[in-house]
């Protein structure tokens, strides 16, 4: 019997398992969902530019030409590092009503002539992600700027839904022009 008694009080251990998991309380132990929104506010443009993809890709990728300020917007570029290769990135910051929003700009994506996005890791702010598409157009080039950005903190949250789709197109468009006269 002493023989038995550890074969036989596996046998009814392993069988209370195979009860508990078809009747689903396995799945159920120490699992919580959760679900929740995450909020994104963005701006798209579409402009076609007199050059071609090529160098409007050449461009963009010297964020230095993002340097830009309309009223109380303003994007800077703070440092002076090229951005050559996926990976590289620069130091910026973004004020909105005089809010400062310092964060670091990577290259994430690139295919010359063609696509190029770029990753705003705010320090505090969430993150942002600007995705430019380049496609021939007779004597010029189609871009398509893309903007993104979400995961802020309430206090961001709410200035984003306030002010930051204002901000972002009055910069883009401005940078859209001065990249038109270049």
């Amino acid at each position: 019997m002493k023989k038995r008694s550890p074969a036989l009080i596996l046998l009814i251990f392993s069988l209370g398992l195979s009860c508990a998991h078809r009747t689903g309380k396995t799945a159920r132990l120490g699992v919580e969902h959760k679900s929740s929104d995450v909020s994104f506010a963005g701006y798209k443009i579409t402009v076609k530019v007199n050059a071609p993809p090529e160098e409007v890709d050449r461009y963009l990728l010297d964020l230095r030409n993002m340097d830009a300020e309309v009223g109380m917007y303003k994007l800077k570029i703070l440092s002076k590092e090229e951005i050559k290769d996926l990976g590289d990135g620069v130091d910026g910051k973004v004020e909105i009503a005089g809010v400062s929003i310092p964060g670091r700009i990577i290259l994430v994506y690139h295919k010359p002539g063609e696509e190029s996005c770029f990753v705003f890791d705010g320090k505090y702010a969430g993150t942002a992600v600007l995705h430019y598409n380049f496609q021939p157009l007779g004597d010029g080039t189609r871009v398509t700027m893309k903007y993104e950005v979400g995961n802020l903190d309430y206090f961001f949250n709410q200035l984003a839904q306030a002010e930051l789709k204002n901000a972002i197109s009055a910069l883009v468009e401005k940078i859209i022009v001065r990249g038109q006269i270049y």
